[in-house]
């Protein structure tokens, strides 16, 4: 038996991931501009949770109002592949083609779905970069920022979370946390107005070794 601590609700599959990407939690949380986008390649994989974490139903995690229950370790959860700066919307899949709609989690409490249990650590690395181009990670997300880490071409980068948090800064560019042997920092994986790329995204398995 799976364990959690959550409020259903169901959904028919026939509304697909349509009704899991729509605005469904807007009605419980002030208006705010939140920077959100949709990952397709992250639709439907599965993460498990590797330290119990708090749902909400709003993007804008933390705020006891907006929390609606608990994930428990070793659940298995679905990405939906909606994002924002390291948050992940998730829902519980459940039998009867039917899916139980969660909401959003911090996607460092998450790792990859495998056999055995967590063990309170990632598993396994399930998301890295190959380098392309020389980069210096930042202690923040702009480029004058202090030096905390290099990066040479076929280096490969990892995430400090599955999905990646990620800023987009006001020219464009858009902001990788990775972890560096300092600690961690952030590299810009595009150029100004997304344009270009730094990096070249790893398969789950390339980033196996």
């Amino acid at each position: 038996m799976m364990a959690f601590s959550f409020p259903w609700r169901r959904c028919g599959v026939v509304a697909g991931l349509a009704a899991l990407v729509s605005p469904l939690w807007a009605t419980s949380a002030p208006a705010q501009v939140v920077s959100v986008s949709e990952r397709s390649d992250y639709i439907g994989q599965c993460r498990r949770v590797i330290n119990p974490t708090e749902v909400f139903n709003t993007s804008r995690i933390g705020n006891p109002v907006n929390r609606v229950g608990t994930l428990n370790l070793n659940t298995d959860v679905m990405l939906t592949g909606v994002l924002t700066d390291g948050i992940a919307q998730v829902y519980l899949p459940a039998n009867n083609n039917l899916i139980q709609l969660l909401g959003w989690v911090n996607a460092s409490h998450l790792g990859p779905c495998g056999s055995g249990p967590a063990t309170g650590g990632i598993e396994g690395p399930s998301v890295c970069y190959r380098v392309d181009e020389e980069l210096i990670a930042r202690s923040q997300a702009r480029g004058s920022a202090a030096n905390v880490g290099r990066f040479r071409v076929g280096d490969v980068a990892r995430p400090t979370t599955d999905p990646p948090m990620e800023r987009i800064t006001a020219d464009g560019r858009i902001w990788t946390l990775v972890e560096t042997y300092n600690g961690t920092g952030w590299i810009a994986r595009t150029g100004p107005n997304q344009t270009g790329s730094s990096v070249t995204w790893l398969s789950a398995d390339q980033c196996l070794f």
